[in-house]
């Protein structure tokens, strides 16, 4: 896997046409016997039109491409390593890089150099399908956050793999998150099969509001900013949006000068008060 960093440091037409060769089958790095690995780089060759050195080369291999008529991939990095679906993904910075971060159904969450294709840390805890990621800032430290079917939600150290907090609270598994900036407070909210969404502080762990109302399971969960009637004309709202699967879609927000949630909203029956 050495060659792959150094591979993106290429000047020439050639050595970025081998760069790219090399990153759209990473597989081939690891494969074995080497006729093994001449195969897949011959098919990765084919596909993306980058040449035919690997197809015309006369060392025995179990199979080889002869030719490909196919739209050029746009893959420019294949992350392998989940065991199963990949149910989400983030961008996470740690130190001065940018790491990739995927929830699996595999139970892990797995942090990615995209640079390289190479896994930096595996991070285990969850004890079933992990269903979305999330990273956030807290105290300017960042995080990150998973929500997953064992009806928790987890908070890491992505720097150290250390894990910061379990949130317990819902009855049924947490099929998503996001984060929410109230006051200047960075909250998480979870939504759940058990047809609740949950607000959490991650500095503590402790569930700070359970939002109820939906009949059926919440199936999505987002925060955006608006200026309501609750408040003066210019100022803004930060208020959460939760659907759920009977076509519903409840607003719940509170105005910056208070962090108690004020006020929800059914659509399209209207605004009413909390």
């Amino acid at each position: 896997m050495r060659l792959t960093p150094l591979s993106r440091k290429a000047a020439t037409p050639q050595g970025r046409q081998r760069s790219r060769l090399l990153r759209s089958a990473p597989q081939a790095v690891t494969a074995e016997p080497p006729d093994e690995r001449l195969g897949v780089l011959s098919i990765a060759e084919a596909l993306d039109a980058l040449g035919d050195t690997y197809q015309r080369m006369p060392h025995p291999s179990p199979y080889r491409a002869m030719w490909a008529q196919a739209e050029p991939r746009l893959t420019e990095t294949v992350l392998t390593g989940h065991d199963d679906s990949v149910n989400g993904a983030c961008a996470v910075t740690v130190g001065d890089r940018t790491l990739l971060a995927t929830a699996g159904s595999d139970r892990t969450v797995r942090l990615w150099d995209p640079a390289t294709g190479t896994r930096v840390r595996t991070l285990t805890g969850h004890t079933a399908e992990v269903t979305a990621v999330r990273a956030f800032t807290a105290a300017d430290v960042t995080m990150l956050a998973a929500s997953s079917m064992d009806k928790t939600m987890r908070v890491w150290d992505p720097a150290t793999g250390a894990l910061l907090r379990t949130c317990k609270g819902h009855t049924y598994g947490v099929t998503g998150l996001c984060t929410l900036t109230v006051d200047g407070r960075t909250l998480l909210v979870t939504i759940s099969d058990d047809r609740t969404a949950r607000v959490w502080d991650p500095a503590t762990g402790r569930c700070l509001r359970t939002l109820t109302g939906h009949p059926a399971e919440v199936t999505a969960a987002c925060a955006l900013t608006w200026t309501a009637g609750s408040c003066s004309p210019h100022q803004a709202t930060t208020v959460r949006c939760v659907c759920g699967i009977r076509r519903q879609v409840r607003a719940c927000g509170s105005c910056p000068s208070s962090t108690r949630l004020r006020r929800c909203a059914r659509f399209p029956e209207g605004w009413r008060s909390a």
